[in-house]
């Protein structure tokens, strides 16, 4: 596996993984649709610093979040709209088992035992999870519930911006010019 430092989550970032190296550092095992590769930092500054990248800080994504969903913890991630790419933790993201996934590549989540489960991907990867399967099934449901919010407030905006009724209507005598 190739080790790196920073990571930009892309369409093809399945899950982001924490792993300890055997010097007790928490990194991230990337699970992409071409492999997986180490990163030498927290899955959860991973997040940050995507959200940065991708116009906003964490904090300001998880407000928006909450202005849009009325959600308070667990708190899915925008982390680019307009790649379609929202993630969501598994636990507390300052918790270091905190696993983020990616809800574009999620198929189903599977019952292994009464408190583990394991999420298919649609590409047949399986990620397992130390969680009710019906607790990780409402994470899910959370996240495509942001994603069914924002996809809501663009579709708003862009019918806005066809007719908006606040801006004054064109006059036909600007345009033309006193000769």
């Amino acid at each position: 596996m190739k080790k790196i430092e920073n990571y930009d989550i892309l369409k093809t970032t399945m899950a982001l993984l924490p792993v300890w190296t055997k010097y007790g550092e928490l990194h991230t095992k990337v699970v992409d649709l071409y492999g997986t590769l180490i990163i030498a930092d927290k899955p959860l500054n991973i997040i940050k610093y995507n959200c940065v990248e991708n116009g906003s800080s964490y904090e300001g994504k998880k407000e928006g979040t909450r202005q849009l969903t009325g959600l308070k913890s667990l708190l899915p991630i925008a982390v680019c709209e307009q790649h379609d790419i929202y993630m969501f933790p598994t636990a507390s993201p300052k918790n270091p088992e905190c696993i983020w996934l990616s809800l574009s590549h999620i198929y189903k989540a599977l019952r292994k035992t009464s408190r583990s489960c394991d999420v298919l991907m649609k590409n047949g990867f399986l990620i397992p999870i130390s969680q009710q399967k019906e607790a990780v099934e409402s994470k899910i449901n959370r996240a495509a519930r942001l994603r069914s919010a924002l996809m809501d407030r663009i579709k708003e905006l862009s019918e806005d911006y066809k007719i908006n009724p606040s801006l004054p209507p064109e006059d036909d005598d600007d345009d033309q010019s006193d000769e």
